[in-house]
């Protein structure tokens, strides 16, 4: 008796987790979306989502899926594009409380960042030796930059 009943619960939950991780994969493409938008904003509103998304991922240590691996690749891209100044923005014109908040942005990013590392340290890596080696490659070709 009490092994046929382990065993329908044990289902249930299976069941149940299956059915998570499918919301949660629809979830993904969407916290990117709302992580590349413009305004800060919009962007931290998922911040505690997408931390509860990574320490689960820092807890499992591997990516074992194409799409985790896509999303956290997605994911990077839009982090660094987002700890980025603008080229346009002159930082003397820049007000003391939009610089303290763009700052505090950077560190909420970095957090993020380290926490791909962890679960994936050669694509935090590639994702920031590529556009080094490009810049310094540009830089001794003798291109003008920015």
């Amino acid at each position: 008796m009490y092994d046929s009943t382990r065993l329908s619960i044990d289902r249930a939950i299976m069941t149940e987790l299956f059915e998570a991780s499918n919301y949660l994969s629809q979830c993904l493409p969407v916290l990117v979306r709302f992580m590349a938008n413009e305004y800060d904003n919009s962007c931290s509103t998922v911040f505690p989502l997408l931390q509860a998304i990574l320490a689960n991922y820092k807890h499992i240590r591997k990516v074992s899926s194409d799409a985790k691996c896509s999303f956290l690749s997605s994911l990077l891209e839009v982090i660094l594009t987002k700890m980025k100044r603008g080229s346009t923005t002159d930082i003397d014109d820049i007000d003391e409380d939009a610089s303290s908040e763009f700052e505090k942005l950077r560190k909420d990013l970095r957090l993020f960042m380290d926490s791909i590392l962890t679960v994936d340290q050669e694509l935090v890596t590639d994702a920031v030796r590529n556009p080094g080696l490009t810049t310094i490659s540009a830089y001794q070709n003798g291109v003008n930059l920015p």
